[in-house]
């Protein structure tokens, strides 16, 4: 497809789903006239032997900065005319563009032309999107899941007392056990390097509770034991273990139980209310509603998470179109790098990490396509629905933000301007405003203030640092 305008010609190629390439011829008169603003630039700034600064003849500064001068020219006329070409041809350009084949002629024949390849925003329907069935979520908090969570802070403030006499371990016991872990020999550590923790430990503190243990099963295994007790126990990791390389193998715990102490728990009264509040409040029916006030305000975010993913499944499954490939392999590449950063934070080496990063790589794919799949589909209901962050949807992200980089709110979007990652909050809020516009539409939730900002979302906006 090739069109004219104001004398430039523009061919637009198809080179891959959602890639083309831009022809762009420019007309004679318009290189000329470039070279000509070019060389008076030149000449303002040269500094020729013989002639005032500024003031050489205008043929002489020509000919001395020849090459120069044409490079500059070109460098400049490019961009302008690629932008130019991008906004008459009305392109929904998603990456930066790589220039190809500039071919630049001087003399009475004058021309300029190069090539533009660039990957645009998917062209798809829309589906009805205010008619998506979403499982409303309860976030009232029960009597009995209160006084759960009471019971749960009461046990934070537990103290610990050896056990004297000579007993066998029980469940409510703490145990002090030194382990290790082997499967055919074999320590577990070599078999997934970052889960040492799992392969030994020669002081562990294991809470004697079913289910609540680390090691899945411990706890019930060596319920039993007298202190200075070594017993080997056969433990198989369940087929839905979160760590693949452990999921479905049996390893045997060599365990040494070296201590049992119980817990004593406080009384539970005002006094304790007073300790646990840190003297914010007086009894233990103010510290019962505030913690009933946090609780129902984790399930809102937590119910709104599963509602945000039900709805974004419903969207993606409805829409079919092909991907600009640049955005979802850097889309790919953010994720891996996330996912190295956070093991390396947990202690897994980096050479380990990096033996991981084509099997990372390759398992993101799914992930990578899904984000940048659905951040279309946002941002095209967006724009139908006019749906934007305000002013003061950007203060409320920074004050829910600013306290984990341990600033001021306004201090902290005076950092995030200053680096120029106003724009990474931005496109997040405007995110998670389209998807409260979604569930409001689906009658789901009701009316916010503000657009909910969880944690993962929040760390999505663009670092101060």
């Amino acid at each position: 497809m090739s069109s004219i305008n104001d004398g430039m010609i523009v061919t637009i190629e198809d080179v891959a789903a959602c890639r083309k390439r831009l022809k762009i011829e420019v007309p004679a008169d318009r290189v000329t006239a470039a070279l000509d603003k070019t060389t008076d630039e030149f000449q303002r700034q040269a500094r020729i032997p013989g002639f005032r600064p500024g003031n050489a003849p205008r043929n002489i500064v020509r000919k001395r900065f020849a090459k120069d001068i044409e490079s500059e020219m070109q460098r400049t006329l490019v961009q302008e005319a690629y932008k130019e070409a991008v906004r008459e041809q009305k392109l929904k350009v998603v990456s930066d563009p790589v220039i190809e084949e500039v071919k630049f002629q001087s003399g009475d024949n004058v021309s300029l032309s190069f090539s533009s390849v660039v990957d645009l925003a998917p062209e798809f329907a829309l589906p009805d999107y205010k008619n998506i069935a979403l499982d409303k979520q309860d976030d009232t908090v029960s009597d009995e899941e209160l006084e759960k969570a009471v019971e749960q802070m009461r046990e934070s403030r537990a103290d610990f007392q050896d056990v004297v006499e000579p007993r066998p371990l029980a469940m409510g016991d703490f145990a002090i056990i030194g382990f290790t872990a082997t499967h055919f020999g074999q320590p577990l550590h070599d078999i997934e390097p970052s889960a040492r923790h799992l392969s030994e430990n020669p002081n562990h503190w294991l809470l004697m509770k079913e289910g609540q243990a680390t090691i899945p099963g411990l706890a019930e295994a060596i319920v039993g034991m007298n202190i200075g007790d070594k017993w080997s126990k056969l433990i198989t990791f369940p087929d839905d273990y979160a760590r693949k390389t452990l999921a479905g193998k049996e390893f045997q715990y060599n365990v040494e139980l070296k201590q049992i102490k119980t817990r004593v728990l406080p009384e539970l009264n005002d006094e304790l209310a007073k300790t646990i509040s840190e003297g914010q409040l007086n009894t233990l029916d103010e510290l019962k509603a505030r913690l009933r006030t946090n609780m129902v305000q984790q399930k809102r975010t937590a119910n709104r998470r599963k509602l945000r993913d039900q709805l974004y499944n419903a969207l993606l499954s409805q829409v079919q179109c092909d991907l600009p490939e640049s955005l979802v392999e850097q889309e790919r590449e953010d994720i891996v790098s996330n996912i190295m950063q956070q093991n390396q934070q947990r202690g897994m080496p980096a050479s380990l990490l990096e033996q991981k990063k084509a099997e990372l790589m390759e398992s993101a794919g799914k992930n990578a396509a899904d984000s940048v799949k659905i951040n279309f589909i946002l941002g095209r209901i967006a724009d139908q629905e006019k749906v934007e962050p305000d002013r003061s949807d950007l203060i409320n992200a920074a004050i829910a933000m600013a306290p984990q980089y341990g600033m001021e709110p306004a201090k902290f979007l005076e950092q995030l301007q200053k680096n120029n990652a106003i724009g990474g909050l931005y496109r997040v809020v405007a995110r998670e405003k389209t998807v409260d516009f979604l569930l409001r539409a689906n009658g789901v939730v009701p009316e916010p203030d503000a657009p909910v900002l969880s944690e993962e979302t929040l760390a999505e906006a663009a670092p101060v640092a």
